[in-house]
């Protein structure tokens, strides 16, 4: 199987992806150890900040069909909820020294190729 062509895109790129994304968090996360029952209207509303932010980024995974699967997020932290910013500012950090790194999700025939590596340098 050849590596996934590994895409790049900001805030309101992410557009045209957000239910595939979606799709690919709730079956990863449905696995063990997460056991997630989630559904494609609460992933909208979850991945609505990545849409709201222009300095958000998404590496997203594709293989040859281009089929999402895998992906992983950030976002500056000063743009990312409240309740993910408050335990800095309550510790006295400047939320927007952070760089909050989301999940790093892969169908599991995408894993052990290195992958998770990949997504952590396109994020830095």
């Amino acid at each position: 199987m050849p590596a996934p062509a590994l895409t790049e895109v900001d805030g309101p790129g992410l557009a045209p992806w957000v239910d595939a994304l979606g799709a690919l968090r709730v079956a990863v996360f449905r696995e063990f150890p997460y056991l997630y029952e989630g559904d494609l209207a609460y992933e909208r509303r979850y991945l609505s900040v990545y849409l709201r932010c222009p300095r958000s980024r998404v590496v997203l995974a594709r293989d040859d069909a281009g089929a999402l699967v895998g992906a992983t997020t950030c976002l500056p932290l000063a743009d990312e909820d409240e309740a993910f910013r408050a335990p800095f500012e309550r510790a006295g950090l400047d939320p927007a020294a952070w760089l909050y790194l989301g999940e790093s999700l892969l169908l599991p025939a995408w894993r052990g190729r290195g992958l998770g590596k990949a997504f952590f340098e396109r994020r830095e």
